[in-house]
C-alpha cells in the first residue's frame, strides 16, 4: 500500500487535483479526504480479491474501501509534505487484518 501510495504521489494526476481542489497544506488534508469519501463511496471487495485501488483509479470507479482510502491520504500527504502512516488492524488474531486507515503526520 505505501508503494501504490508513493507511485501516486510521483505522478502529475494527484497534485494536479490537489491544486484543482485548492488544497496546498496539511492542514487541508480533512478536505481532500472529504472530497474523496462524497466522490467515492465504501464498497467492499469481492469476496476473495483485494484491491489496491491509484488515487486515479479510485476518482474513476467512484468507489473504495479502507485501502483506496488509505493510499489516498497517505499519497497527498506525500505531496504536501505532511507525513504520515499507514496502519493495519486485526480484530481477532495476528495476521488477519481486516481493517487499515491513515494517520496523519
Amino acid at each position: 500500500m505505501a508503494g501504490e501510495a508513493f507511485r501516486c504521489a510521483q505522478r502529475n494526476f494527484l497534485p494536479d487535483l490537489l491544486e484543482r481542489l485548492n488544497v496546498y497544506s496539511c492542514d487541508q488534508l480533512p478536505e481532500f479526504a472529504q472530497y474523496v469519501f462524497d466522490c467515492c463511496p465504501f464498497v467492499n471487495d469481492p469476496d476473495g480479491l483485494q484491491q489496491i485501488r491509484s488515487v486515479k483509479r479510485l476518482l474513476h470507479d467512484k468507489k473504495g474501501n479502507c485501502v483506496d482510502y488509505s493510499v489516498a491520504m497517505a499519497a497527498a500527504s506525500m505531496v504536501l509534505g505532511c507525513g504520515g502512516k499507514i496502519r493495519m488492524v486485526s480484530y481477532s488474531y495476528p495476521g488477519a487484518f481486516q481493517h487499515v486507515f491513515f494517520i496523519g503526520g
